[in-house]
């Protein structure tokens, strides 16, 4: 660790990230001077010890040094007032020094004086982080970065003006004087003692000095090894100018004071942020005293073991915004008088031991975005009074409690959250039919929990285009009414759960653009009364399509396109009765539950999404890209009811059936990139309702069949290969 003197502390200036040493005096327009003789000498020494191999300082030639790039003279005076040079490329490399230039001395004499002189001197940023002296690329860990130690701060007390001051990354254990120095400064209203001022070795108690600061606003002293924390509630309670407190991870220790006394005769605090997150070793209660801060909108005392109940004065900060006190040990029950802040944004509560019931009044707060009161033991029922204006709540998580939530049949939640999260929550209520959170932002995997067992009526879930992940829970098959279950478009993982098969009312089950795996399971057949619709596109299912499959007799739509199946088509297909026309012309009866569903399907070579009507009548098969192999089973040319049929992306061998003109309603026919010999069927001219037939990239030969419909061949027949 490298000490430098105030010579040295200068380079740091130089070379820091952001680097900013600004005279008030120097900030308008720069007339056309020159500058100071000295000074240019001293900067162009300083170059010559510089490594710059991209040629940032390359405009510092010439006469006029007022008029390099990174340098700013005073208009008045000529000196240079700024010395930027970071900032000059942001993305070229980064310059080296391998040494001490004392040079720098010659800037306006010394250091100390020339600085000293400089008494409009607002704003010293000495954040280096940035900062490079052969120390390498620094993309690792922080801790790796040898701080600079400044054993003289002496020169800092003569900048009368001083109003920020940024000593992040600077060793400041060995300025005894540090103090003296900062009482100095009368204008100061922002410091910053770490990799802003915080991370500076400040080994001690409290610096209880920093309460001589009145004109202070800004405090940042995180990232430290401070100790007492008594000292800190007698800064909160003396600083009338305060706005902003940052303490986060400063090794704070002990119990805040809970009493309250007006030590300072402020007659109103200005404190808008308090950060006391991740000291944990912070116990006690929560002092009243935080009541009294009225201007406060963010206070975070999350990480920290605080205990006992959460103050009803807190109720009254009614300008705050955002509450965190997560992850502590605060018992007893939530406020009512919570309920009351109707700025809150974030309220987030969650990791202590809480108990009691979720008050009625939160369910007020109609700015709330974030609502978190997971892992405590409130207990109770939710109703949609709990919710009634939460209209703009983005993410809910009332996750690891003892709540249930029971809610009218048709309840509709006034907001549309993108996350929520309800792990270990009963549902209450046997009325409920339909629970639609498609097309949000959720996230998670869903709950492993028996709960689910209580929505014994529930007949539809649809938490489709999502972002939930994770197995299916065995619990899903506690759902013994639900028709209508729709997860596709997420990232579920896994092999389905067995217990799927006891969901003998399913209707449609879509689980497409997800990344389940494994074979298509057998007991799949079990489900053959009822299931209308098996969409399982685009994931990861291999091995043979189960020949159980057949015996679903109400079958129309069959997607298993986009995933791995191997081995031959069953024959048995052209069982799947439900494909074949009857006397009414269809086969699915109609439901009112269909009114809410859509689903995408790759027809006439395009994806659409059908809906309602469109989706009750439509009878489609889709293998295509999968590695099946064999010939194209003549028993599928039986199902005269097919809308579409895609086998395109496999190995199929063989001929087309020599009868696929029995699929007398198919308007989509994809036989492409196989592996297919042989003529094309004269049948197939009969095929009066297709506006889509694909052959390519076969090794079909012959003649393309001429009949009712060949004069629309042109238009609609892709046989390229």
């Amino acid at each position: 660790m490298g000490i430098f003197s105030t010579a040295g502390l200068f380079l740091a200036v130089l070379l820091c990230n952001g680097i900013f040493l600004q005279s008030c005096l120097g900030s308008g327009s720069i007339p056309a001077i020159t500058c100071i003789e000295q000074e240019r000498q001293a900067l162009l020494k300083f170059k010559r010890s510089l490594n710059d191999t991209t040629r940032r300082l390359s405009s510092w030639t010439g006469e006029d040094c007022c008029n390099w790039k990174g340098i700013q003279c005073d208009g008045n005076t000529s000196h240079v007032v700024k010395l930027e040079l970071v900032r000059l490329d942001p993305f070229a490399a980064r310059i080296e020094a391998n040494e001490v230039n004392p040079s720098l001395l010659e800037l306006n004499g010394r250091v100390p004086h020339h600085l000293g002189n400089v008494s409009n001197l607002m704003v010293l940023d000495l954040n280096c982080i940035d900062m490079l002296f052969s120390i390498g690329d620094l993309t690792g860990e922080i801790s790796a970065f040898p701080l600079l130690t400044i054993d003289d701060f002496t020169w800092v007390s003569r900048l009368s003006s001083l109003q920020y001051l940024d000593a992040s990354g600077m060793n400041l254990s060995r300025a005894l004087n540090l103090n003296v120095m900062l009482n100095m400064l009368p204008s100061l209203t922002e410091l910053r003692l770490v990799l802003d001022l915080s991370s500076n070795d400040l080994n001690s108690s409290f610096p209880l000095y920093l309460e001589n600061l009145k004109s202070l606003e800004h405090l940042n002293l995180g990232f430290n090894s401070l100790t007492d924390v008594v000292g800190l509630s007698r800064l909160l309670l003396t600083q009338c100018t305060l706005k902003l407190l940052d303490f986060t991870f400063s090794g704070l220790k002990g119990q805040m004071s809970r009493s309250y006394g007006n030590l300072s005769g402020c007659a109103v605090y200005n404190l808008e942020m308090l950060i006391l997150s991740d000291n944990p070793f912070i116990s006690g209660n929560l002092p009243d005293w935080l009541g009294q801060f009225k201007r406060l909108k963010y206070l975070d005392l999350s990480g920290n073991s605080f205990s006992g109940s959460i103050p009803q004065s807190l109720g009254t900060l009614s300008a705050l915004e955002v509450l965190c006190i997560i992850g502590n040990q605060l018992n007893g029950t939530i406020p009512v008088s919570l309920g009351q802040l109707s700025s809150l944004k974030i309220l987030d509560i969650g990791h202590n031991q809480l108990t009691g019931t979720i008050p009625l009044s939160l369910g007020q707060l109609s700015n709330l975005k974030l609502l978190d009161l997971s892992s405590n033991h409130l207990e109770g029922v939710l109703t949609e009074a709990n919710f009634a204006n939460l209209t703009i709540l983005e993410r809910l998580n009332i996750d690891s409690n003892l709540l249930t939530l029971k809610v009218i049949s048709d309840w509709m939640p006034p907001f549309q959250v993108t996350s929520l999260r309800m792990g270990s929550c009963k549902i209450g209520t046997s009325a409920l039919r339909v629970l639609d959170l498609s097309k949000n932002k959720l996230f998670g995997n869903l709950p492993r929990y028996k709960g689910w067992g209580a929505l014994s009526s529930l007949q539809v879930m649809r938490l489709s285009s999502n972002k939930l992940s994770g197995i299916l829970p065995s619990s899903i098959g506690n759902f013994t009414s639900l028709g209508w279950l729709q997860l596709n478009n997420n990232s579920f993982n896994g092999e389905l759960p067995s217990t799927l098969r006891n969901c003998t009312s399913l209707i449609v089950l879509d689980l497409g653009e997800n990344r389940f795996s494994g074979s298509i399971p057998t007991w799949i057949g079990d489900l053959s009364l009822s299931l209308q619709v098996l969409r399982l596109h685009k994931n990861m299912f291999n091995d043979n399509i189960p020949s159980q499959l057949c015996q679903m007799s109400g079958l129309q739509i069959m997607d298993f396109g986009n995933n791995l199946l191997t081995g031959p088509i069953p024959r048995c297909l052209g069982n799947l009765s439900a494909m074949i026309l009857d006397e009414s012309g269809y086969g699915k009866g109609y439901n009112p539950r269909w009114s809410g569903t859509s689903m995408m399907q790759v027809i006439k070579g395009r994806e659409l999404e059908f809906t309602r009507w469109a989706l009750v009548i439509l009878a489609n098969i889709d293998l295509s890209g999968n590695n099946l192999v064999g010939s194209i089973p003549k028993e599928i040319t039986n199902l005269s009811g097919l809308s579409g049929l895609n086998l395109s992306n496999n190995n199929l061998t063989g001929k087309i059936p020599e009868k696929i003109g029995g699929l007398k309603s198919l308007e989509s026919l994809d036989f492409s990139k196989n592996q297919l010999s042989g003529i094309i069927p004269q049948s197939i001219s009969g095929l009066n309702f297709l506006s889509l037939l694909n052959l390519s990239y076969n090794n079909l030969s012959g003649r393309i069949p001429t009949g009712t419909s060949s004069k629309l061949f042109p238009h609609l027949v892709t046989l390229a290969k």
